[in-house]
């Protein structure tokens, strides 16, 4: 998108949109990981759901996985209920214990060997792996530059097909940097022994929009 202003008064000028994209392979992962019990009453549900769990975190640890990267991120205790052939409650059966964290792994080279440890260790809730960039800046800014130079170009265009030159660059707005949503996926207790994890590339865009002053050709 381009657009002119000319007055007498007010110099010409051209603001062009442009924009830019850059990519990098993510560098961290994060996943919800925890136990879920069920016991006929809440304290031998929540008993099992603790003992259980210590040889979840027991394992973050092993593998390297320091506190502050383990945070709590879901703890619910839920009456189970027997119901009738019309939907009607006819009793609690027994209570469920849900327990889980959101762990964040620095060395995704070894997320697989995690998630069946994880697994192996008794974890059956295993959900929301995704990737990031830990430090994006590099990226954010190449994306930066290369939505410039489209806008640049874009300008030279517009400009050549007026009879005009593109001459001093007057204001830069930089529009919000879009980062699509990173790829995840969610594990059963009963998966493979062997996770493959394929985290791909996470592509950032820039938008901006630069106006120029136009000289005589």
């Amino acid at each position: 998108m381009a657009t002119f202003a000319q007055s007498q008064n007010i110099p010409r000028t051209i603001t062009v949109s442009g924009r830019g994209t850059a990519s990098a392979p993510p560098d961290t992962a994060t996943i919800n990981t925890g136990v879920e019990t069920t016991a006929a009453t809440a304290q031998e549900a929540l008993a099992a759901n603790n003992r259980q769990f210590q040889s979840v975190l027991a394992v973050l640890s092993e593998q390297g996985i320091e506190d502050r990267d383990v945070q709590t991120s879901f703890f619910n205790v839920n009456p189970q209920f027997r119901f009738g052939p019309n939907g009607e409650q006819l009793g609690i059966t027994g209570y469920q214990v849900s327990n889980q964290v959101r762990v964040i792994v620095r060395d995704i080279e070894k997320l697989g060997q995690i998630l069946d440890a994880l697994v192996a260790a008794g974890s059956n809730q295993v959900s929301g792996v995704s990737f990031s960039i830990e430090d994006n800046q590099e990226i954010t800014d190449t994306a930066r530059a290369a939505a410039v130079a489209d806008a640049t170009r874009t300008a030279g265009v517009f400009a050549a097909a007026a009879g005009v030159k593109v001459g001093r660059l007057i204001a830069v707005s930089d529009q919000s940097i879009q980062a699509p949503e990173p790829p995840s996926f969610s594990l059963q207790a009963e998966a493979a022994d062997v996770v493959p994890i394929a985290s791909g590339e996470l592509e950032i865009t820039s938008n901006v929009n630069l106006q120029f002053e136009l000289v005589n050709a």
